[in-house]
């Protein structure tokens, strides 16, 4: 079970970037195209780490299986941004953070078919952890409609076909080499994006965006602010990628479905926060949104024990 604790770990550190895009990056003006190209663009640095870890380059099909993973990850990302900049976080997480092990148990079921019919109590504690997944993810009074629901649908779908790949790319090649060329596949989607997008170019000729005569990067502050986030979310996705390198095929929907547990991470970190930076950070909750939230750490951790003592 040490995929396990890898995927905790990884929702402990990925909780940091969401936590500042919650009270910081949601007030820049960066349009969904820019932050998709800074993820891409990033990513490469992991290359950096090659004299350390080794590289290999593995036959064609693996390098376009583990391209396209990368690219998969960053169109969701990509129609996830642009969701934002139209509804509520609170409509749109809730709904990816069901619909990913969803849409990742049926294509697991359709290519593995008998292999994943797995026992009761692992099906028991995955809906357990779905569901505590979108309770603490909600926010009250906000449901999703719409629009909202097909911007959640294809964000979730692409998530789900980049983490199966991913899964695949890593039972026939080393950690590293699958890892970074899926990180190549992420920058020629922002290698793309800088040719067909005009905001994209005017970010990196300093021009500005849209609506705004200052770059992201000429933004000193919120910038470095985005990069500890992106520094957090580059060791969290490290050990998501080392968790989908270990779990079972089988169970690799348990992965998405522990995202919950990035939640409760957020639950308390918003309320000491809050507590200790009250002119920062203030979040107002009603005890109906407390009651679920407490009802959906239940649930979460219900399945995480059911989890573990398999």
């Amino acid at each position: 079970m040490l995929w396990l604790f890898f995927t905790i770990a990884a929702y402990l550190l990925l909780a940091i970037p969401a936590l500042i895009e919650k009270y910081l990056l949601a007030k820049t003006v960066a349009s969904p195209q820019i932050l998709t190209f800074y993820v891409g663009v990033l990513g490469m640095l992991g290359f950096l780490l090659v004299p350390w870890v080794g590289f290999s380059i593995p036959d064609v099909p693996q390098i376009l299986l583990s391209m396209g993973a990368g690219a998969a990850f960053s169109v969701s990302l990509l129609i996830f941004f642009r969701g934002l900049r139209l509804f509520e976080t609170s409509r749109l997480v809730p709904a990816i953070g069901a619909l990913v092990p969803l849409f990742m148990f049926v294509f697991l079921f359709l290519v593995l078919r008998e292999e994943t019919l797995i026992s009761f109590s692992k099906v028991f504690s995955f809906a357990l952890l779905v569901g505590g997944t979108f309770l603490i993810s909600r926010e009250q009074g906000k449901h999703i409609h719409g629009k909202s629901f097909w911007y959640a649908f294809w964000s979730g779908l692409f998530f789900a076909i980049s983490f199966v790949m991913t899964k695949f790319v890593y039972l026939s090649q080393p950690f590293w080499t699958g890892f970074l060329l899926i990180r190549v596949g992420s920058f020629l989607v922002s290698v793309f994006l800088l040719l067909v997008s005009r905001e994209v170019r005017n970010e990196i000729l300093g021009r500005g965006q849209k609506g705004s005569s200052v770059s992201f990067w000429e933004m000193p502050k919120t910038y470095a602010v985005f990069l500890v986030g992106q520094g957090a979310a580059a060791l969290g996705e490290v050990m998501r990628n080392l968790a989908v390198f270990w779990v079972p095929l089988a169970m690799l929907p348990f992965i998405h479905a522990l995202q919950g547990v990035q939640y409760v991470f957020l639950f308390f970190a918003v309320i000491v926060l809050s507590a200790a930076f009250p002119r920062i950070l203030k979040e107002e909750m009603s005890k109906r949104s407390v009651f679920e939230r407490v009802f959906a750490i239940v649930l979460i951790s219900g399945g995480l024990a059911l989890l573990a003592l398999q």
